[in-house]
């Protein structure tokens, strides 16, 4: 059975005033990436629908989606001073969103396992209300795709959802939508005390959801050891014992060695690995159902760790060696001595 990859042109219309790394180019990067080292082929590319208004508000509020829509229609502008609107964004934001949401339901439906949706603009620190968690910005997002999605699947029947974001910026806007809700884990890895300015190991969500949110924030420089040790010693037990019904990711490239908005060493490798670990786990957990939402990425990370990762996820093969660094190690131990009330696996 072949994956789906859902991408549309309407996607590239969401462009900048001026010169900035969330740009068309980006997309064009990606899938020539996998172009080049015939990944594609194992993917049936599918145009997506446009998102309705209901499913848009299953996980933003009807100001903020308002605004976007007027923000579009008065031409190009700024929302905040990193974030911009053009005429076309919430026409793009729209088609986003709403491949988000048909893709949840091909995997839910079952007509697909692997689905690869590759949207502009991103999504995960979009919040309800726009900008999430006390963040300074959005973040160069502006609906929030991969939420769009996870709310889809559970007004379908689904009775757990997991998310897991190795984007090297807190997913705060998706940890904010799901605050309280514990049908849906959340996972998070990324580079601490950086923009957002939020994702700390003690935030572990409220209400009934209080356990379900959780923040690997690692140091800088960190690479593949690190990652891998936090995915065998946390994102894979809390996996096994959630027993989602599908499995979300929001890949975003940018901790990729090289890359310029963030201090992180993933190499290729560590990609590979995480596509490898990531579709062993939907493979034992929910009959290899996942749906891959790209995030964030703006040069070597979309050229060669975003193939890679992909390479991983269709191989299942991506061993990382090396022992992890003594600053990964007391991150983890930290995250599991907050998480140990919650959680028998850890």
């Amino acid at each position: 059975m072949k994956g789906m990859l859902v991408y549309d042109d309407v996607y590239l219309e969401h462009k900048p005033p001026t010169s900035h790394p969330e740009n068309p180019r980006r997309l064009r990067v990606a899938l020539t990436a996998l172009r080049e080292r015939g990944l594609d082929r194992a993917f049936r590319r599918v145009k997506p629908r446009r998102a309705s208004l209901e499913e848009v508000l299953a996980v933003h509020d009807r100001e903020y989606v308002d605004l976007i829509e007027l923000s579009s229609r008065e031409g190009y502008t700024w929302l905040d001073w990193d974030t911009y609107v053009s005429p076309r964004t919430f026409e793009a934001a729209l088609y986003s969103t709403g491949g988000a949401a048909m893709c949840a339901e091909t995997l839910v439906r079952g007509e697909v396992r692997l689905a690869l949706l590759t949207p502009r603009p991103p999504g995960h620190h979009a919040g309800r209300y726009g900008v999430a968690m006390g963040a300074p910005t959005l973040g160069f997002c502006i609906f929030n795709n991969v939420a769009v999605a996870a709310a889809k699947a559970l007004s379908l029947g689904l009775r757990r959802v997991a998310i897991v974001d190795f984007d090297v910026h807190h997913g705060n806007g998706t940890q904010d939508i799901f605050w309280e809700d514990p049908r849906v884990l959340h996972v998070d890895l990324h580079e601490a005390d950086i923009y957002p300015g939020t994702g700390y190991v003690e935030d572990v969500g409220g209400g009934e959801g209080e356990g379900t949110k959780v923040n690997v924030p690692f140091p800088a420089g960190l690479g593949d050891p690190d990652y891998a040790y936090a995915w065998r010693e946390v994102v894979e037990p809390l996996l096994e014992e959630f027993k989602p019904n599908l499995i979300l990711v929001s890949a975003g490239f940018d901790a990729h060695d090289g890359e310029p908005l963030a201090l992180m060493k993933l190499s290729n490798l560590g990609f590979k690995f995480l596509g490898s670990a990531l579709a062993g786990a939907a493979k034992g957990l929910c009959e290899g159902r996942m749906l891959v939402v790209l995030e964030g990425g703006y040069s070597v990370g979309l050229e060669s760790g975003f193939p890679s990762f992909v390479e991983g996820v269709l191989e299942g093969e991506g061993e990382v060696s090396g022992e992890p660094s003594r600053h990964a190690v007391r991150v983890v131990e930290e995250v599991k001595r907050v998480l140990l009330p919650y959680w028998g696996s850890l």
